[in-house]
């Protein structure tokens, strides 16, 4: 489906475009391209024949769009100095999405802006796929050796994510994306290239993953995006669970989301904020609520075992209270 690879001299663009073919690629971005715009035509022509492109003289050297024509359609909507942001529909194919690819500022102050940018877009009413090279750090796991990752060098990115509008694709391959490839001692590993989706291209392409691999032709990982579509699957329609009360956070967490941004004025602001609201108690029933009916077996299972160990030693001080603590946990999964 997509592709994010580095686009180098014309020797490596024939590399790149067969990591395309091999893995059947409609759609891609590269990134990094250094190519001066007046070029861009020339180098798509002789490396990358029948594809078509977008560039422009805000970003070609750093970002070019690339699909076939064949399978795909592209709209460009807007483009930015680290982002292109695109409609595309693919051939035979009712759905539509919305694809942005990024290549991102190693200055903060130019990422910062960056994010948001890409929370302006809100919550959209299509499937949104993100890929791209951030050049920021979302987590402290996501450099081995060099310096230290500090809090403010994530926090844009965090903020970002904390507003709910999407989530990280689940991937394989290689976690570090990007190396400086230093002898033993030196080495420098960092996972500046991510892929994310919003909750709408989870239930349009329920079986998409992200791939990462490593080649000679960069510095960089280039990164495949696959959805394997097996039969027809269904969209599951958004159902409010009344047992989400119960769970200590989910006040903290409708209330956060709720007051996020400027007040409901109209009811077209009411709608927005419901729709936001909605993917949130999804990734919270996701993450932190659970597999509901596995909780309610585990712990009839458990407060069972309990009392049959109290049973065989009735005096056990511990065991009545290990009882009492299985038997609320049980009380508390029944309801």
């Amino acid at each position: 489906m997509g592709c994010n690879v580095r686009g180098l001299n014309k020797r490596e663009n024939r590399l790149v475009l067969d990591v395309c073919r091999e893995n059947k690629v409609g759609l891609g971005a590269l990134l990094e391209t250094k190519i001066k715009h007046e070029n861009v035509k020339d180098v798509i022509a002789s490396s990358f024949p029948n594809w078509d492109f977008y560039s422009s003289s805000t970003i070609s050297n750093r970002i070019i769009l690339i699909w076939q024509s064949k399978f795909v359609c592209v709209e460009v909507l807007i483009e930015d100095v680290q982002f292109i942001h695109c409609k595309v529909k693919g051939i035979g194919l009712m759905e539509e999405f919305f694809f942005t690819t990024v290549y991102g500022s190693n200055v903060l102050l130019e990422r910062r802006n960056l994010f948001e940018q890409l929370a302006g877009h809100g919550l959209l009413n299509k499937p949104w796929l993100i890929l791209g090279d951030f050049n920021a750090m979302f987590g402290f796991q996501d450099r081995e050796g060099g310096k230290q990752i500090l809090a403010k060098d994530i926090e844009d990115a965090q903020t970002w994510l904390s507003q709910g509008q999407v989530e990280e694709l689940k991937g394989s391959g290689s976690y570090f994306t990007w190396s400086n490839k230093h002898d033993m001692g030196s080495r420098v590993y960092s996972k500046l290239d991510r892929v994310f989706i919003n909750e709408d291209w989870l239930d349009q392409f329920p079986n998409t993953e992200a791939c990462f691999k490593w080649d000679y032709i960069s510095d960089h990982s280039y990164c495949i995006v696959k959805s394997n579509r097996i039969g027809n699957v269904e969209v599951k329609s958004f159902r409010y669970c009344n047992h989400w009360t119960l769970h200590s956070n989910f006040r903290e967490t409708v209330l956060s989301c709720w007051n996020r941004g400027n007040g409901a004025k109209t009811v077209g602001d009411v709608g927005r904020k419901l729709l936001r609201l909605k993917h949130v108690l999804k990734k919270f029933n996701r993450e932190e609520v659970g597999d509901i009916v596995h909780l309610y077996h585990q712990s009839k299972a458990q407060f069972i075992s309990a009392q049959e160990n109290l049973e065989k030693d009735p005096s056990n001080s511990i065991l009545h209270q290990i009882e009492k603590s299985k038997g609320l946990e049980y009380a508390a999964a029944i309801k």
